[in-house]
């Protein structure tokens, strides 16, 4: 059954402040997603698919997408593309860390122009509508019981519709989500699986000797 909320900024911002505060008092968490892309908005299978996971233990931070890692541990970030063999080194931006864990949720909230919302089930959606930008407008999806966010769907602002590698919807599903986290501290979070100081010069380690080091953190 599908019924439409009686909308306000109070229901708004109580709602996203309850799917947020999941994100902020979860301290370990492992949250994997598929992305889906769509040629076409009404398309019932999806022209890519793309597996991602997001670890969190308190300040540290690791996602893999697209073949390539983020690390955030130590005060300092670590980027290893495999596409291009690049390890990018720099300091951490927590600001940008938060908003990652939280699935970029106030950035889309307070850019758009007209909120909407509807209820399936048990499933609430906030459907944000943008003037301008990337996005025509974005779905989130979430648990109105325990207020997980199960989806997110973008719609992208396509100017030229002949681009071939242009979408009309990408699909963001939250696929599993495990608060009972417990790091292995030889893998999880350790920047030296890539990097090694010596004399306080950084290289890479052996196993990513065929890769390019970008170091930012001035040393």
């Amino acid at each position: 059954m599908v019924t439409a909320g009686n909308l306000t900024a109070q229901n708004v911002d109580s709602d996203l402040e309850k799917i947020e505060s999941i994100y902020d008092n979860n301290k370990k968490v492992i949250i994997h997603k598929q992305i889906n892309y769509y040629k076409n908005v009404a398309d019932k299978k999806p022209e890519e698919s793309v597996t991602s996971e997001l670890k969190r233990d308190g300040s540290n931070y690791y996602s893999t997408a697209f073949n390539v890692e983020t690390m955030v541990t130590k005060g300092v970030s670590v980027l290893v593309d495999h596409n291009s063999k690049t390890i990018l080194l720099d300091e951490n931006d927590p600001n940008e860390l938060d908003e990652s864990l939280k699935l970029g949720i106030s950035s889309v909230k307070s850019s758009s122009s007209k909120i909407d919302f509807k209820k399936v089930g048990k499933q609430g959606c906030y459907t944000f509508h943008f003037k301008s930008g990337d996005h025509l407008k974005a779905e989130l999806w979430f648990n109105s019981e325990t207020f997980y966010v199960e989806k997110i769907v973008y719609y992208p602002n396509i100017t030229n519709t002949d681009e071939a590698d242009s979408y009309s919807k990408v699909e963001i599903l939250i696929t599993n989500y495990n608060t009972t986290f417990q790091p292995d501290e030889q893998k999880d979070f350790n920047i030296y699986q890539y990097i090694k100081v010596s004399n306080s010069e950084i290289t890479v380690t052996e196993k990513y000797k065929e890769y390019k080091l970008i170091n930012n953190i001035g040393y």
